[in-house]
């Protein structure tokens, strides 16, 4: 066992207060873990100085192989470090590469010849959300199996029964901000604006148009409504100052706040907790979204 160094009064003057504790943590680990015959006695820093920035060790590589190694490039690129290449759909919004046609699942075009529904192209409306697979396209039918482990695993749930279907969203990279519910948006006033244009024949579950009334509704009678909601919430505001929700036109809602808020990109694009806008609805920022896409 390793023996525990004894504190003199000349370390209490020489290393002062943050000195000993330095010593005193040091000696610690070294009594809890092995230290090697050959290895040098470790030395407190001087109080007052910094210990040299030092570059952890990837998992299962040789201490000698890290000796003498230079520190990472700083600003590398965030999964540069993974292992192949990160793979994932992305969002078409070029409308010149819309498919020319398209199909839909089995069930649903009974119901079209049936009567019971319009053709498929009648239902996407002007500006559907077109995602380029991965690899290819998948087949309808089969059965998916998933693990539950009761009603605990609450999250499993929301995962398995809920969408993309934020007015913004994330790409697979986790770091470009795509359309969704919404088709595009623009910052103005110097980040104090943000004007969101909706989707043209987007419907709510019932066929009622899905319009930028929806959005003011949700502002001014829900989240606005001091007995649903009477703290408001932090998603609405900048440096504590509220925010609102106004009707540009039919299909272009502007957000409106007292300071820039570029933050608010992001918000709309998922950065609350995932069913956030079913599960919390009426205090999230463009709550109405989830239930726009018969979520």
């Amino acid at each position: 066992m390793v023996g525990i160094r004894r504190l003199t009064r000349r370390d209490l003057f020489k290393h002062g207060a943050s000195g000993v504790l330095g010593l005193v943590s040091i000696n610690l680990l070294a009594a809890c873990g092995q230290q090697s015959a050959a290895a040098p006695p470790t030395v407190a820093p001087a109080a007052g100085t910094r210990p040299a920035a030092q570059t952890p060790a990837a998992p299962g590589t040789p201490a000698a192989a890290q000796a003498g190694k230079p520190a990472s490039k700083a600003g590398a690129r965030i999964g540069s470090n993974l292992i192949g290449t990160l793979e994932g759909p992305t969002i078409v919004t070029d409308a010149a590469q819309f498919p020319k046609g398209f199909k839909e699942a089995p069930q649903l075009a009974e119901l079209v010849r049936a009567g019971k529904l319009p053709p498929v192209q009648e239902r996407i409306g002007q500006d559907p959300l077109v995602v380029k697979p991965v690899h290819e396209i998948g087949t309808y039918g089969g059965t998916w199996r998933r693990g539950f482990t009761g009603p605990g695993d609450k999250w499993n749930g929301y995962r398995a029964g809920t969408g993309p279907d934020h007015v913004l969203f994330w790409d697979y990279t986790g770091e470009k901000i795509v359309p969704n519910v919404a088709r595009s948006w623009e910052f103005q006033d110097g980040g104090k604006v943000l004007l969101v244009s909706l989707r043209r024949g987007m419907k709510w579950s019932d066929g009622q148009p899905f319009t930028a009334d929806d959005f003011v509704f949700w502002f001014e009678n829900l989240y606005s409504n001091q007995e649903l909601l009477p703290a408001g919430n932090p998603s609405m505001r900048v440096n504590g100052k509220p925010g609102r929700v106004e009707k540009a036109d039919d299909l272009t809602v502007r957000y409106v706040f007292p300071e820039p808020y570029y933050l608010l990109a992001d918000m709309l694009a998922g950065a609350t907790p995932l069913g956030s806008q079913s599960h919390y609805g009426r205090n999230c920022p463009g709550g109405v979204s989830r239930a726009a896409v018969g979520g």
